[in-house]
């Protein structure tokens, strides 16, 4: 038999897992001296409510209970043990060991980590909460949102991320005049031109870019779709500037 906390915990991961469907979880003794909140080879047993009865109902009711015959007290502690285990497993709920996952889904969305990473799946739910702490101290970094990535939801973008100040074959992108300017546009004189399928703009020699610090920088090889997950555990901010120095990729 073990004690409260592991029986708990150990109530809130297989509820979580959806094992503790219908009642043949639900352990009905009706012995008052049954530990409460307990686990044994008979399932959960929350408290017996026999011991809050007429001493003479006690009776009747264990007496019952010893022959195999349903009773009504019975039937109330089945029907109020799923509630009352919850309610004594409420300080777990925004946790990773939560038994109802469901709920961290406003918990993680409102950290900015929507359906696209999380899915509305229990499992993946679980995982990034347990690992947000690293990532919340400091968020706004690539390296620990790559981290995130592929510790909670073993992903890992195909695209190179990240890299030096100097830009090279990167492949023009539509933006607004004062995107450009911010980025010392007037200073550069376009040189377009088509170059592995893509239209290129940058002169190919002598000519440093600027890269601001929402300007994040990666190499995409074509053919691969580029990981929209990341841009989630980055700031609204950061911009992808996408350079291809590999050739595409033939079927």
């Amino acid at each position: 038999m073990t004690d409260s906390v592991p029986a708990r915990l150990e109530f809130a991961r297989q509820r979580a897992a959806g094992r503790l469907a219908g009642v043949q979880w639900i352990d009905g003794d009706l012995d008052p001296a049954r530990p409460d909140w307990s686990q044994s080879e008979r399932g959960f047993h929350s408290r017996s409510v026999v011991g809050m009865l007429p001493l003479a109902i006690q009776e009747s009711a264990r007496a019952a209970h010893s022959r195999g015959e349903p009773t009504l007290v019975e039937g109330m502690q089945l029907l109020m043990a799923e509630t009352d285990w919850l309610v004594e497993s409420r300080s777990m709920l925004w946790s990773a060991d939560s038994p109802e996952p469901r709920l961290l889904v406003s918990l993680v969305e409102h950290l900015g980590l929507d359906a696209t990473l999380h899915r509305y799946d229990p499992t993946r739910l679980q995982r990034l909460v347990a690992r947000l702490k690293p990532w919340l101290a400091r968020r706004g970094e690539v390296v620990p949102a790559l981290s995130l990535l592929q510790s909670a939801l073993d992903e890992q973008p195909a695209e190179a991320v990240g890299g030096p100040d100097q830009l090279v074959d990167e492949v023009l992108a539509c933006r607004s005049a004062s995107w450009w300017a911010a980025r010392g546009a007037a200073k550069v004189k376009p040189e377009l031109r088509i170059e592995s399928g893509f239209v290129r703009f940058q002169p190919q020699q002598g000519l440093r870019v600027h890269l601001r610090t929402e300007d994040l920088l990666i190499d995409w090889s074509p053919g691969t779709p580029i990981h929209r997950g990341l841009l989630r555990l980055l700031p609204v901010w950061c911009c992808y500037r996408v350079a291809v120095t590999r050739e595409p990729l033939h079927e």
